[in-house]
This record gives structure tokens, sequence and C-alpha cells, in this order.
């Protein structure tokens, strides 16, 4: 079985985040509200298998779909829970 190769830094999910529509911050370990979608997208992604060459944009959408005022709502690990079924 072939080892699915997986993402280790934020920096190689910019472009993916950009064209998703998720404001990226200058210093991409801005961890403030500002960048909630950014930092989702991060946490769920670095070390998680890339099982398709188009997963890593599809998870972003996903990511970048979900309302600021959800994301403010309830805590991260909710929320990936409520969209786990969704990435790729």
């Amino acid at each position: 079985m072939k080892e699915q190769s997986s993402i280790q830094h934020r920096e190689s999910l910019v472009l993916y985040a950009e064209a998703a529509g998720i404001v990226v911050p200058a210093d991409l370990y801005d961890i403030s509200e500002a960048f909630q979608h950014w930092n989702l997208y991060c946490d769920v992604q670095i070390e998680r298998p890339i099982p398709s060459n188009d997963a890593l944009l599809h998870n972003a959408k996903v990511i970048a779909a979900i309302s600021s005022e959800r994301l403010e709502s309830v805590s991260e690990p909710f929320v990936f829970e409520e969209i786990s079924g969704l990435l790729k």
C-alpha cells in the first residue's frame, strides 16, 4: 500500500487557502480571531494524509464556507466534528 503524503508546514497551505477565499495573515502563526478560518484550516490539514490531488483545495473551500458567526459560537473541536464528513 502506498503511503499518502501530508502537509507539515503552514506555508504549503497558503495558495489553497487563498484560492478558497480564506484570508491568510502575513504572520502565518497569528492565532487572532481575525484569522479563524486560516487557523482551522491549518489545524485540520497539517499532518493529515492527502488522499487525492484536489483534497487541499476542497477542504479549504469547506472551511471557507463556514460563517464567521458559526466559528465564533462553537469550539474548534465541535466545528471539526461537524465538518469532518465533508472533508477529503
